[in-house]
């Protein structure tokens, strides 16, 4: 009486059934269960988060198939969960074998998303151990580009650009690197107060032709745009820049123009703007989007400038509870813009 009906299946009566007998079976025997598991798995069609699960518990180092399974499993994961996807590259790693060159490239895809899930210090650490030797070209510069998104978004500004100099150097920069370091100095220039050199640098990612318009170094160059036209007081074109970036962004695959400020941007705007219903609506929807986006490190950002647009508001109450959540996600992250808006807006 270990099985009962299910349905169409049978089904353990309970987990603890199976947990024992799965623990009961020879190791060897497991391996080599979880192994056909997998290949018949992938026969059927299944999921390649289903069929990575039994083949990496079926495999052993430098076993390609494994690896493949693994690594798509984490493209397919990372739109929606960084933190799984950086999950499934530590273990392709942990099972490439050490002198395959692909190894490299899963430790830079596992940078980024560790970055993206808002493990800033884990993902610094992740480039900069790459950095300390000597790597193929593109997946330099890749690493770098990491750790320079990573470094900007702990308000080290300064590092950052530094990076992106590196990146902008390479001789093997594609297309799409050069759109993304572009659209990075763009912001850190911005956040620096030179707003000439961030319209420069977001020009010249906008011109990077072989990309299109939805992509998202594409939408980060027009959201510095949009800011620097906010801090120009021309808050109609600001508005109107980011509105259109807004738009690409939901057009986006898979949506990953969100990933970037767009909605953090527009409620700016529309705060400048007196339209402090409008601005909140916008704000919350981005910290929805960026919950289900998996990217944690917007988090504390979307609290801060709901707090100011509570202060602006009236409801300082509800702003300090904002403030209160920023903080703790600030601690959580490790991301630092925050904290200034959060620590002066707390003051008054």
């Amino acid at each position: 009486r270990m099985l009962e009906d299910d349905g169409e299946r049978l089904k353990f009566r309970h987990d603890l059934l199976r947990e024992a007998l799965y623990e009961d079976l020879p190791a060897s025997v497991r391996v080599g269960l979880h192994r056909e598991a997998g290949q018949r798995l992938a026969a059927s069609g299944a999921e390649a988060l289903q069929v990575a699960e039994h083949l990496a518990r079926g495999a052993g180092r430098g076993d390609a198939e494994a690896v493949a399974w693994l690594t798509m499993a984490a493209s397919q994961a990372a739109p929606r969960s960084p933190a799984v996807a950086a999950e499934l590259l530590e273990r392709a790693v942990g099972l490439a074998d050490p002198a395959d060159p692909e190894r490299d490239r899963l430790l830079v895809e596992r940078a980024g998303a560790l970055m993206w899930s808002g493990k800033l210090a884990d993902a610094e650490a992740a480039s900069r151990s790459l950095l300390d030797r000597d790597l193929d070209p593109a997946v330099e510069a890749t690493a770098r580009l990491w750790l320079a998104r990573t470094l900007g978004a702990q308000g080290r500004l300064r590092d950052t650009l530094r990076e992106l100099e590196y990146v902008q150097q390479s001789a093997a920069l594609s297309d799409e690197l050069r759109a993304g370091a572009g659209a990075a100095e763009a912001m850190a220039r911005l956040q620096l107060g030179d707003l000439d050199g961030a319209v420069k640098a977001a020009e010249q990612a906008r011109g990077a032709t072989a990309l299109p318009g939805h992509h998202p170094a594409a939408i980060l160059a027009m959201t510095s745009l949009a800011i620097v036209e906010e801090l120009r007081a021309n808050l109609d074109r600001g508005l109107q820049l980011i509105d259109e970036a807004v738009r690409l962004a939901d057009q986006s695959p898979q949506r990953r123009g969100h990933q970037e400020v767009v909605h953090l941007a527009r409620g700016n705007i529309l705060m400048e703007l007196d339209r402090l219903q409008d601005a909140r609506s916008t704000l919350q929807t981005g910290r929805r989007i960026s919950e289900e986006l998996g990217v944690r490190w917007r988090l504390p950002l979307y609290q801060a400038v709901l707090g100011m647009e509570r202060f602006l508001a009236g409801a300082w109450d509800d702003a300090m509870a904002e403030f209160e959540a920023a903080l703790a996600l600030t601690e959580e992250t490790g991301e630092r813009h925050s904290l200034v808006l959060t620590h002066s807006v707390t003051s008054l």
